[in-house]
């Protein structure tokens, strides 16, 4: 660039940034002929946060590749607690931080079914300030007060159960409550693994 001889070259430049290279042109910050030389065919890749559809569909890929890289290591299932918080985190590392967060779990998770506290704490937390917020708009949905108590009861419990792999001891456990309510509970909410969970 800037020379006065031509030099013939067989090459493909495969370029990437998460600047702003129009306004770095503008600002002086990025020479606006190499942008022209670059800016053949641009492809436009959205963050992970803005296709949300695609991080469970990555986290099984990551897991697929370390399989093939790491020898005896199984695939592990996402309880629907996990999947949620993964789906509502908004991924400012992007999938180089999912990747990571897949492979930290390979690690240090020694069970098959990953929980939602095998998550680092910042995921969890912005799973809670979403509940927080869920709660917060039961005020303007028009719901009355035992609807909206049902509703928290019935997503607790599915959480409880997802969470202990659905061995309702363990889920009557964690929730502190005796087992036999719980299935009572269970069975008058009708709550089974295969029902979507519960959003409150």
């Amino acid at each position: 660039v800037g020379g006065s001889t031509t030099i013939n070259v067989d090459i493909r430049v495969i370029s990437a940034t998460n600047k702003d290279l129009p306004s770095a042109i503008e600002d002086g910050l990025f020479r606006e002929d190499l942008y022209y030389r670059l800016n053949v065919i641009p492809i436009h890749i959205q963050p992970l946060r803005e296709r949300r559809e695609d991080i469970l569909i990555l986290s099984d890929y990551f897991q697929k590749v370390l399989t093939k890289r790491v020898n005896g290591y199984e695939k592990k299932t996402f309880c629907k607690s996990v999947q949620q918080a993964l789906l509502s985190y908004d991924w400012p590392g992007n999938i180089r931080e999912l990747e990571n967060l897949i492979e930290r779990i390979s690690v240090l998770v020694e069970n098959q079914t990953v929980g939602l506290h095998d998550l680092p704490d910042h995921i969890i937390n912005n799973s809670c300030e979403n509940i927080s917020t869920s709660v917060t708009s039961v005020f303007d949905s028009g719901i009355g007060f035992n609807q909206a108590v049902d509703q928290y009861q019935k997503s607790l419990i599915f959480h409880a159960l997802d969470e202990t792999g659905w061995v309702k001891a363990r889920a009557a456990e964690l929730l502190k409550m005796n087992r036999t309510t719980l299935v009572e509970k269970i069975k008058k909410m009708k709550i089974e693994p295969k029902s979507e969970m519960p959003v409150f």
